[in-house]
């Protein structure tokens, strides 16, 4: 295998569910940077060893087995003390809470996350010896995607965020740290099982997911002044917004905020209260906002300025498209021409 940085030569890396998907891909990477590669599975993954070639070993390990464990910590000492872990073998069947038994439970709990600390125990020894180590726990983005059926799953998959929090915790001072990662549905054999509608649903609420994330981060960037808010845009993005018109580009985005410059002396968009609208490319937000202007405070819901509604299109993972529809009239200076409404609440 070829790669210009050779970044983890020296270290060992035993990955747990190394036969195919996500754990081969792990494998895989991890020998390019140059990696001794320990890959495990139900049935030794010689696929995944073949593929790698000399610098690594197939071995069978059935991670719910504490006897395993203490097995295969034994074995690797003729490679190496083991640097890295990273738990990625996963069991996850869907069951609606009614047809969930307790077997289905205990078995994914003991796959999912039993097999987290197990790892700790019998290669945490040797990590502390050399004062370095790294534990990676392969969680799921499905922890925050409303999917029936898969209640046991996601309490696996949450409790791995839990262990990694306490488990960092205890080794911090020792050069080991503990993370996890949650990966979205990864169209994989494992996935085989379940139907499209199931895939494609999943998929959407990830998309959704990935939009209002990007949406966040926008704001954030946009109240603190940061230039890199227009790495969010797409080269040709659209710009509206009243009182400018239609803009093409992201330095049309630096005219829109340039024409505040001078005026607006501070803004806050109030993020907890956001209200998300997902609509296939589009996603709209509404909300409020808070600052001062021209010497004057205002705070949406309470003075005349503040609410918006921004409707974002999106585009390769940035945004495409953005119509910012509020009154750029913040503090209410325009009041007094406009006399409907005065006895309603902001």
């Amino acid at each position: 295998m070829k790669t210009a940085f050779k970044t983890h030569e020296g270290r060992v890396v035993l990955v747990t569910g190394a036969s195919q998907g996500i754990g081969q891909a792990i494998a895989l990477a991890f020998a390019e940077r140059g990696a001794r590669v320990v890959a495990t599975d139900l049935k030794s993954p010689h696929d995944t060893v073949s593929k790698i070639g000399p610098s690594a070993s197939a071995f069978e390990l059935d991670v719910t087995q504490e006897e395993q464990w203490r097995s295969l910590a034994a074995e690797v000492r003729d490679i190496g003390d083991v640097d890295i872990v990273v738990n990625n073998a996963g069991y996850f069947p869907n069951r609606s809470i009614d047809d969930l038994d307790l077997p289905t439970w205990r078995r994914t709990f003991a796959t999912n996350l039993d097999a987290h600390f197990l790892s700790v125990k019998y290669f945490l020894p040797a990590m502390r010896k050399k004062k370095w180590g790294r534990f990676i726990g392969i969680s799921s983005n499905m922890v925050g995607l409303a999917i029936p059926g898969m209640s046991h799953y996601i309490a696996t998959k949450m409790g791995i965020i839990g262990f990694m929090r306490g488990l960092a915790n205890d080794v911090a001072g020792d050069g080991i740290t503990a993370n996890s990662v949650l990966p979205g549905l990864t169209n994989t054999q494992a996935i085989a099982p379940q139907s499209e509608e199931q895939k494609r649903g999943t998929w959407e609420q990830q998309a959704i997911k990935e939009k209002i994330k990007i949406a966040r981060e926008y704001f954030l960037r946009a109240d603190q002044g940061r230039p890199d808010v227009l790495e969010l845009f797409n080269a040709d993005a659209e710009i509206y917004f009243p009182k400018f018109g239609f803009g093409s580009g992201r330095e049309s985005f630096l005219e829109m905020v340039k024409g505040f410059e001078g005026i607006l002396e501070h803004i806050q968009h109030d993020y907890d209260g956001f209200n998300f609208i997902p609509s296939g490319d589009y996603l709209i937000v509404e909300g409020t906002s808070h600052g001062r202007m021209s010497g004057k405070a205002w705070a949406g819901g309470k003075t005349p300025g503040g609410r918006f509604c921004n409707v974002f299109k999106f585009r390769d993972g940035r945004i495409s498209s953005l119509h910012i529809y509020l009154d750029p009239d913040y503090t209410g200076e325009d009041d007094s021409r406009f006399r409907w409404g005065k006895s309603r609440q902001w």
